[in-house]
């Protein structure tokens, strides 16, 4: 009877782990499914976006050429009007008013530029390198742009620096550029980033770790990386959605695995397949 109930509880644990496991891939299949959906439209409605923006922009320069020859003409020939309507303070807000339009069509050009780079499949073209010399390097493009005060310190796995991993270089730029100026408008003091390799079990970790403000408790893991979901007031939403679609196109996983400090995980194979 003891072993009869023992196989039983085995046959309900496999049966279980088995619907688990189907659950699971239905939930991804699903998740993948309305992805695609929401790229094909939001990819529709950029581009529908585009042309009349791009419209916009070009008028309103040239709007702006026209007001300064106006103020020219009119203060060659008419001085008098000129001084008696202050031409130059009618012509110093319209500039400011340009200024503004201009502003808006460059952040709406961003938004615009990263629907489409999230409406497109990356395409991976993954080549052996040094993961931690790279991230050096990726670093040290943009870190002039970095506030003074942030410092970057580098925790690697030393064994790393002597085994080459498949990474695209320039899709895992995005990545690490991405994460690290989220660190910066987080007004974080210090930024770490550790490696570490784990070849049983065919893979290798790039943890990103900063100081600054945590991310919103509002969002949940899922939400985090869900396009069009952000809690800054000029954010798109786009930056870890897009993060998340190159990581898994290297058949890899990101998550924020710590909230305080604010901690994100990369998870990438240390072979192809």
């Amino acid at each position: 009877n003891i072993r009869r109930m023992q196989n039983l509880a085995d046959l309900v644990i496999v049966t279980m782990a088995a619907e688990y496991k189907k659950r699971k891939k239905e939930k991804e299949w699903q998740h993948s499914e309305r992805m695609v959906a929401l790229g094909e439209n939001a990819a529709r409605t950029a581009h529908s976006i585009r042309n009349p923006l791009m419209t916009i922009g070009g008028f309103s320069k040239r709007a702006e050429r026209l007001i300064e020859k106006a103020v020219k003409l009119i203060s060659e020939k008419y001085p008098d009007i000129a001084e008696e309507n202050s031409l130059n303070e009618i012509f110093a807000k319209l500039k400011g008013y340009h200024r503004i339009i201009s502003s808006d069509i460059i952040r709406i050009e961003k938004i615009l530029n990263g629907v489409l780079e999230f409406s497109n499949s990356p395409e991976i073209n993954a080549e052996l390198g040094d993961i931690n010399k790279y991230i050096q390097e990726e670093i040290a493009k943009f870190a002039p742009v970095f506030n003074r005060a942030v410092k970057v310190r580098f925790n690697f796995e030393k064994t790393l620096n002597f085994i080459k991993v498949p990474f695209d270089k320039e899709k895992l730029g995005f990545c690490v550029q991405d994460l690290v100026r989220n660190a910066v408008e987080a007004e974080a003091r210090y930024i770490v980033i550790k490696t570490m390799l784990k070849i049983k079990e065919n893979k290798f970790t790039i943890y990103f770790s900063n100081n600054g403000r945590p991310v919103d408790p509002v969002l949940n893991n899922s939400e985090i990386f869900t396009p069009f979901v952000t809690t800054k007031v000029d954010g798109t939403g786009l930056g870890l959605a897009n993060t998340r679609l190159i990581i898994e196109a290297h058949n890899g996983a990101i998550e924020l695995a710590r909230r305080d400090p604010t901690t994100f995980k990369i998870t990438l194979p240390f072979r192809q397949k």
